[in-house]
């Protein structure tokens, strides 16, 4: 993915398993370097930021039955 952006990337691997996504992202923490001059507390925020994509309530996803429904409702409230 030679010259691909940040999002492009992101995009490419949002719907890789989360435990691939967290390999991954170890590994780019991992690869940069006191040489690079990224402070610990820069680190910090990364790893709090990926905690946070990672985090979930353990409740599934909505059906197609669920969504439905809402949007059934949503217009039911919006044009009587």
């Amino acid at each position: 993915m030679s010259g691909a952006t940040v999002d492009e990337i992101f995009e490419a691997v949002s719907a890789w398993p989360a435990q691939d996504r967290l390999s991954l992202a170890y590994r780019i923490l991992q690869s940069v370097t006191p040489r690079e001059s990224v402070s610990a507390s820069e680190k910090s925020a990364a790893l709090q930021r990926l905690r946070g994509l990672l985090a979930r309530d353990n409740t599934p996803p909505p059906t197609d039955e669920d969504v439905a429904r809402w949007l059934d409702e949503h217009r039911e409230e919006k044009y009587g």
